[in-house]
């Protein structure tokens, strides 16, 4: 049985005018078989649709769950985290380390940074800097090319909840603060990263939120903020078909922002709204941050490109196969 070890778009014709492409190969075999012959394919993805040209009978035998060969498949991918010193920024790093890729990680604080680097000789890079501040963003590209070689791909985690205010007591200083954390600086490392991302045929992975869609009183910059984002998510996918682009929201999550919320919320904020917060994490309901992280990490190495363009919850169905056992 031959087996692909790679992930990018792939294309390749086989007998009698079938035809698979864009696979993501991974966790299943695929036999193609005919009526006078016997062909094996390639290792695939199992939630991956394939797509022939004409109509030939395809058997699909599981081969592993959560696999190791699916780290040895990606091995050596490089991705870049924002927000990566603590939370889900971490949590992602983590996981990515743990599977053997290489790492360029960015954040205000240093010491995680470091501290990662220390840990884990020859996987990290990091670039420690005000991501609001747009000259930061292009040494983050430059310093995963420099060190390794190539982008594969990118998790837009940095975001900040400030101003929690209402509309009418916020500043446009403000909001253009917030504006250009969550939002230019996410669009400023795509573009410095945009000719990497065509070569690998990469993957961009935004960490939006459930605020995008959903409204509350003293969100107006982050809310409307992470709509802009999964618009650009989505406006990505459609200008460069080979890459994947998706914006992930990772739901309630026990984090710094959750304590801004607790701690900023009240009198800003809805009170019930507030409260539901609050009530949370009095009862142990928020996500650890592995929790999200760890399907992110799995999915900005090995993405399905169906969800190109999508905004999702990191519990859809259409993740199962990035979930945990």
């Amino acid at each position: 049985m031959r087996r692909a070890v790679a992930h990018y778009t792939y294309h390749t014709s086989i007998p009698n005018g079938a035809s698979l492409s864009r696979s993501i190969f991974r966790c299943a075999e695929f036999v193609h078989r005919s009526r006078s012959s016997f062909f094996p394919l390639f290792v695939v993805h199992p939630s991956r649709r394939v797509h022939f040209r004409n109509s030939q009978q395809l058997t699909a035998t599981p081969v592993c769950a959560q696999s190791t060969t699916a780290t040895t498949m990606s091995s050596s991918k490089v991705i870049i985290v924002t927000g990566a010193s603590r939370g889900i920024g971490l949590a992602i790093a983590q996981h990515l380390l743990k599977e053997s890729h290489k790492v360029v990680l960015a954040a205000r604080s240093k010491d995680q940074l470091e501290a990662l680097k220390a840990a884990h000789p020859g996987q990290v890079e990091y670039i420690a800097g005000d991501l609001g501040d747009l000259k930061t963003i292009p040494k983050i590209a430059e310093a995963a090319v420099k060190t390794f070689g190539k982008i594969d791909g990118i998790v837009i985690n940095h975001g900040v909840l400030e101003p929690v205010t209402r509309l009418a007591d916020s500043s446009i200083e403000e909001w253009k603060k917030a504006y250009d954390i969550n939002v230019f600086s996410g669009l400023a490392l795509v573009q410095a990263s945009l000719q990497e991302l065509r070569k690998s045929q990469g993957c961009v992975l935004w960490v939006s939120s459930g605020a995008a869609t959903g409204a509350y009183a003293a969100w107006g910059a982050y809310g409307t903020s992470k709509a802009a984002m999964n618009h650009l998510s989505a406006h990505l996918a459609v200008e460069e078909p080979d890459i994947t682009s998706i914006a992930i929201s990772p739901g309630r999550v026990d984090t710094a922002m959750q304590k801004v919320i607790r701690d900023a919320g009240g009198g800003h904020m809805a009170e019930k709204d507030h409260s539901s917060f609050v009530s949370a994490f009095d009862k142990g309901e928020l996500f650890k941050p592995e929790q999200p992280g760890n399907i992110m990490a799995r999915f900005v190495v090995n993405p399905e490109h169906n969800l190109s363009g999508k905004f999702i919850k990191w519990q859809a169905g259409e993740l199962s196969a990035y979930q945990d056992a």
